[in-house]
């Protein structure tokens, strides 16, 4: 039995599988996936958090609008922080580098306050669900990344039944301490939206909105 076939099997369950048609690494990457909690101290290779944040606004996002921003957490104190609002989970405080991804339906009225524009729609029911669903595929996307370069993961969500739930506020200080946002928080670019300049794939950093 083929190496595919036996990762086919296991993960239907369906026995013995013929050899798929076709096959490559990113198959192999998507169902070789496992939930690790356990992490070694090792630091991660200079550029990683980079290629994983490329892979992750690389994911498909609702007619462009990219609802999401993600903080990476790297420094011992706040892991801490986040592990107790997270119900003491230790592999929170081991993993040498922890991602928040964030429904943020901000950051595009923060972009259009800055440029003197007016965004409507962005307070509905519709769009917060989009912003989950892009922060969801986004963080999937920076997963796989991960897995195809040998690393381990696993994604969680916050606690929402204890009374170290996450708020606004606990969340704030456990991230940024009370200060600037602009050296934690990583946003998504815009790809090829139509700007204030009237053009139709523009990717001026000023423009693409």
């Amino acid at each position: 039995m083929s190496y595919a076939s036996s990762l086919l099997s296991r993960r239907n369950r369906d026995g013995v599988l013929a050899a798929p048609a076709q096959w490559n690494a990113v198959l192999e990457t998507i169902l070789n996936h496992r939930s690790v909690r356990g992490f070694l101290p090792d630091q991660l290779p200079d550029g990683t958090l980079e290629l994983l944040i490329a892979a992750a606004q690389s994911a498909s996002s609702s007619s462009n609008l990219q609802f999401w921003s993600v903080v990476a957490v790297q420094e011992s104190e706040r892991k801490s922080r986040l592990a107790e609002l997270a119900g003491q989970q230790q592999f929170i405080r081991d993993a040498p580098l922890l991602l928040v991804w964030l429904a943020d339906l901000s950051r595009l009225d923060r972009i259009a306050a800055e440029r003197q524009a007016q965004v409507e729609g962005t307070h509905y029911v519709e769009e917060f669900i989009v912003g989950v669903v892009d922060a969801a595929l986004a963080a999937q996307s920076a997963l796989i990344a991960a897995e195809s370069l040998s690393k381990r993961v696993v994604p969680d969500k916050a606690q929402t039944d204890s009374s170290n739930a996450w708020t606004k506020d606990a969340a704030d200080t456990a991230l940024y301490d009370g200060g600037s946002r602009d050296g934690w928080e990583i946003r998504p670019q815009s790809k090829n939206r139509k700007c204030q300049c009237g053009g139709n794939s523009c990717d001026s950093d000023q423009c693409s909105l």
